[in-house]
C-alpha cells in the first residue's frame, strides 16, 4: 500500500470516528443546556444552617441582675446590671428545631469601680418551637473583654457562659426570660464567677438587601476566577486569585 493510500485512508477513518462521536457530543451539550436553564429549588426539609434565603434577621437588646465572686472567695456580691445589645440571625432547620447566632457587645456594672466590656460577644442558641413559645439552650464566649475590678486592669479572651433561655414570639416581637452563669477568665488578677439573670427583646426586621441576599444566585462561571457565593456572607462571584 502506497503512502498516499494510507493517508487517505487516515483521513477517511478519522471523519468517521468524528461524526459517530457528534451526536454524543449535541447530546451532552442539550444535557448541559436543560441543566443550568433549571431554577434551584430548595427542599422544606433542607438543613442549610443560616442560608440567607430562609433565615429571620433581628435587633436584640438583653439585660438584668447579676451575682459574682472571686473564684477564691465563697462570698457573692450583687452586681448593679449587666446590658447587651446587638443582632440575631435565626435560620430553621427540622421539625420545629432552629438554630440563633447573636453578635452583641455587653457591658457590666459590677459596682462601685468595677466594670467589664465584651466588645464582641457571641452566641449560639439552639431551640424548638413549641406555638409561641421558644425554649432555648444558649453557648456563648466573648471574644475581647476590658475590665477594671476596683483598681485592677485586666483583659481576656473566650470567656465561656452557658444558660437557659424561654422565649415568647408573637409576631415581629421576642420576649426572652434566661438564667446563665460564666466564667470571667482574666488575664491579670483574679477570675470571677457569675450567675445571672437576663430579661431580652428582639425586633424581627427585614432581610438586608444587597447582592448576597438575592433569591437566585446567578449561574454559569464567573470571569477571572471561582465564585464564593455558596458562603453567605461573602458578594457572589467574588474571584478567587
Amino acid at each position: 500500500m502506497s503512502f498516499a493510500r494510507k493517508c487517505r485512508l487516515a483521513l477517511a477513518l478519522a471523519a468517521a470516528l468524528a461524526l459517530l462521536g457528534a451526536p454524543r457530543q449535541a447530546r451532552a451539550a442539550e444535557k448541559l443546556d436543560v441543566t443550568e436553564e433549571e431554577a434551584p429549588t430548595l427542599s422544606r426539609r433542607s438543613v442549610k444552617l443560616f442560608d440567607t434565603r430562609r433565615a429571620q434577621f433581628g435587633l436584640q437588646v438583653d439585660s438584668g441582675p447579676m451575682w459574682y465572686r472571686s473564684v477564691h472567695d465563697r462570698h457573692r456580691e450583687l452586681g448593679t446590671l449587666e446590658i447587651r445589645a446587638g443582632q440575631s440571625i435565626t435560620t430553621p432547620a427540622v421539625k420545629g428545631f432552629y438554630l440563633t447566632g447573636m453578635q452583641q457587645t455587653n457591658f457590666r456594672i459590677f459596682g462601685e469601680k468595677s466594670f467589664a466590656w465584651s466588645v464582641l460577644f457571641h452566641t449560639i442558641a439552639a431551640g424548638v418551637r413549641v406555638g409561641p413559645f421558644e425554649p432555648e439552650a444558649h453557648f456563648s464566649t466573648s471574644i475581647l473583654t476590658l475590665d477594671v475590678f476596683r483598681g485592677n486592669y485586666s483583659a481576656q479572651l473566650l470567656s465561656p457562659r452557658v444558660g437557659a433561655h424561654l422565649g415568647i414570639h408573637v409576631g415581629k416581637i421576642r420576649l426572652d426570660f434566661g438564667a446563665y452563669s460564666e466564667y470571667l477568665w482574666r488575664w491579670f488578677g483574679p477570675s470571677y464567677l457569675i450567675r445571672g439573670l437576663t430579661f431580652g427583646l428582639r425586633l424581627d426586621v427585614p432581610r438586608p438587601k444587597g447582592p448576597n441576599f438575592t433569591e437566585t444566585a446567578p449561574r454559569g462561571p464567573v470571569p477571572g476566577g471561582a465564585s464564593l457565593q455558596l458562603i453567605p456572607f461573602l458578594p457572589p462571584g467574588l474571584p478567587l486569585p
